[in-house]
């Protein structure tokens, strides 16, 4: 999936793209909890950045919008959006539906599953199943 602005990453013919989708304020929301879980470490070899911002209002004004971080996003994929290459994916039909959500992206990555499998293919996409103590060194994130 891609949570990269295309100004960051150049879009090709030839690579499927994945473009979550959330609402703005839930996307703004994620963003001030991430802005300011950044280690001393990390900050100290970014300079200093990000800054600790405890107030949402700050964060929101200085950073969320005055960066473009959101809109700048949409605006850049939505122009591609009907392209066969490139599947939106909105964080709402994810959690209504999540197997039919992960049907919907292995039709678009062109991944055959077998029937009796996506129950365990849904179980093991969940946050909960990832979380789990014996998971964690299972996976990137």
């Amino acid at each position: 999936n891609t949570r990269t602005s295309l100004s960051v990453l150049p879009f090709r013919e030839d690579v499927r793209y994945i473009v979550p989708v959330r609402n703005g304020l839930d996307t703004a929301k994620l963003g001030h909890a991430m802005h300011n879980s950044y280690n001393s470490n990390t900050t100290r070899i970014w300079g200093g950045y990000p800054p600790f911002e405890p107030s949402f209002t700050n964060y929101l004004k200085e950073h969320f919008l005055e960066l473009n971080v959101y809109h700048g996003f949409l605006n850049a994929w939505l122009p591609l959006r009907g392209r066969p290459n490139v599947l939106f994916l909105h964080v709402n039909d994810i959690l209504a539906s999540p197997e039919a959500a992960l049907r919907k992206v292995a039709r678009f990555l062109q991944v055959t599953v077998a029937e009796d499998k996506w129950a365990a293919v849904a179980a093991q996409s969940s946050v909960q199943w990832m979380l789990r103590p014996e998971n964690l060194d299972k996976w990137d994130g």
